[in-house]
């Protein structure tokens, strides 16, 4: 006969529960143990902890023991910095077409994440804790919440590209929803330009612009982003081609990245004495209405914002945090007081109805309530 030779030993995990333990499958914290079999007997032995995650690792090492092989020193991986993880996530947002602002801006606020986290001792992106996030976030002394929504955001985004499982989901869970004060919502609530307040600002523009190129260039611009609601940044990056077919037509800047081309676009008619003044004052670009491409686009729109602020604090109508934004609050405001649906406003400045219709949740109120103040009034008293 052949000889039968012995059956590998096989170890097993498994918990010997104490008296009142209702728990099964080692979710419990009661001893556990192995068990195999050696030699045809059935054998045994203690693992010397309470838990199963430890056990099954030791249970490894003696499955080992057991097959005579030796345990090796398994090499550990390098461990990423934090200081590389943080090349890789700008290497990652560089890649991704992002404006020049927006870079400048993630630098600011990753880079005093990273200094923050290296003076307390965490160089390695395994070894942050809930509690020294809580504590970066206590050192925030910006008044506005949007802004510390904008900056745990960013910071959030950061440490899904370098933590990974359970850690990430206890950090996540630690930086808590930051909500907007009263006076955030006040801050950025709309202001639309009064036709008064226009005129003025039209009026001052000579005086604030003596150059007449640069003086007929502004009021085009205030005509323009009134009359539409066009976003400064896309304003200055008007092209010719998405006037010349007589309608405004094209996809904002803001959402070049998103792979869907319908995000973003920009559709309504234009007035044909607006058409006109905006082919008045092209400039020598062949390509743009207003920016002569001689630097970059980010720098144009913060000369063009300092000069508007500049003329609107001429004109007595400046408002603290906002400025070229009033004028989309301004067309925002016109169309709904001619009767523009949601929708027909979302597609006209580029921006989702949900979008609209939160923002100018007051506005639509108040054109309702007007609506309804026009409505005749019926009662009924009975006999």
């Amino acid at each position: 006969m052949r000889e039968r030779l012995p059956r590998r030993p096989i170890v097993k995990v498994f918990a010997r529960h104490s008296f009142g333990c209702d728990s099964r499958g080692g979710s419990c914290d009661c001893p556990k143990w192995f068990r195999y079999s050696l030699n045809g007997k059935q054998v045994r032995e203690p693992a010397n902890t309470r838990s199963w995650t430890e056990a099954e690792e030791r249970a490894v090492d003696r499955q080992r023991q057991l097959d005579g092989i030796a345990d090796p020193v398994a090499a550990k991986p390098e461990q990423t910095t934090l200081t590389q993880a943080v090349q890789t996530y700008f290497t990652r947002k560089e890649g991704e077409g992002l404006s020049q602002s927006t870079l400048r801006k993630l630098r600011q606020q990753i880079g005093e994440l990273e200094s923050f986290l290296h003076s307390n001792g965490v160089f390695y992106p395994a070894d942050i804790t809930p509690q020294i996030l809580i504590d970066y976030r206590s050192t925030w002394t910006w008044p506005s919440g949007l802004t510390r929504q904008k900056t745990q955001q960013n910071i959030k985004t950061f440490l899904r590209t370098c933590c990974y499982g359970e850690h990430r989901s206890r950090l996540e869970d630690s930086l808590k929803t930051i909500k907007r004060s009263g006076e955030d919502h006040q801050r950025t609530a709309p202001r639309p330009f009064s036709d008064d307040e226009l005129t003025k600002m039209c009026a001052a523009v000579s005086e604030v612009f003596p150059d007449s190129k640069k003086a007929a260039r502004m009021i085009a611009m205030i005509h323009f982003m009134a009359s539409t609601g066009t976003a400064i940044r896309d304003t200055v990056q008007l092209e010719r081609r998405h006037i010349e077919s007589g309608c405004l037509e094209f996809r904002r800047q803001k959402m070049q990245t998103n792979d869907n081309p319908r995000v973003g676009k920009v559709v309504q008619r234009l007035a044909p004495e607006l058409l006109s003044e905006l082919k008045t004052v092209l400039n020598g670009n062949p390509k743009y209405i207003f920016w002569e491409g001689n630097n970059l686009p980010e720098s144009e729109v913060g000369k063009w914002q300092t000069a508007f602020r500049g003329l609107m604090k001429a004109a007595g109508c400046y408002v603290e945090g906002t400025t070229t934004h009033r004028f989309r609050d301004t067309f925002v405001d016109r169309a709904f007081e001619n009767g523009w649906s949601i929708e027909r406003v979302a597609a006209a400045i580029g921006d989702k109805p949900l979008t609209v219709q939160t923002h100018y949740a007051d506005m639509i109120s108040k054109r309702q309530r007007d609506k309804m103040e026009a409505l005749p009034v019926g009662s009924w008293y009975g006999k």
